[in-house]
């Protein structure tokens, strides 16, 4: 419904629900209150909503707590994401020329 019916503004999804089999193109924001530890599977639920299809600019936003495993979680997903980038020969990252840059809010 969140796809076909504009007045439908919000949709609360989990990652491993939205990862796969959805499009969100109505959407222009998305903001992640988790962190996987896959670098995939966090590019996989960002290319629900920017992908071919999009018409409007996108911005996606990660809340980081500071004082719980998020920060260990978020540099593991940096360092894997660059080693991923390195042995296929490329720069590679969540933050990919191609894509908007990802904003990470952090908290205390």
């Amino acid at each position: 419904r969140f796809q076909a019916q504009p007045g439908i503004r919000a949709a609360i999804l989990s990652m491993t629900t939205c990862g796969a089999g959805i499009t969100l193109t109505a959407a222009q924001v998305a903001v992640f209150a988790e962190l996987h530890w896959t670098p995939g599977l966090l590019r996989q639920c960002e290319d629900r909503i920017h992908r071919v299809g999009q018409a409007q600019s996108v911005v996606i936003q990660y809340l980081v707590n500071k004082t719980t495993s998020d920060t260990d979680t978020l540099s593991l997903i940096q360092r894997k994401s660059g080693l991923l980038g390195a042995s296929i020969g490329q720069a590679s990252s969540l933050n990919s020329t191609k894509r908007p840059p990802m904003i990470i809010n952090t908290h205390r």
